[in-house]
């Protein structure tokens, strides 16, 4: 697993279904994201924050290819989610 093996407290991460339950726990999938961006965060979009606009293009576009602008319907929807919530202009 790219992010690890993360799970809820007490469970085994060689379960089938461990990683699921994990990320429908809000708690434990911080966790996966978390160590998934301590392994491969970077700037994806060159502004020297690695923020929630890289988290977002590195899961849109992939590790090695986060560098490329987030595009369509999707593009536009969260753009206009950060605008609405003033984290960016």
């Amino acid at each position: 697993m790219d992010a690890g093996r993360t799970v809820l407290p007490n469970d085994e991460p060689t379960r089938w279904g461990a990683f699921e339950d994990c990320a429908n726990d809000y708690e434990c999938a911080t966790g996966i994201v978390t160590q998934y961006m301590e392994k491969y965060g970077t700037d994806c979009n060159g502004d020297g924050l690695v923020d929630c606009v890289d988290y977002t293009m590195l899961h849109v576009n992939g590790g090695p290819r986060c560098h490329g602008a987030l595009g369509g319907t999707f593009a536009t929807r969260f753009y206009q989610c950060m605008r609405q919530r003033q984290l960016r202009s």
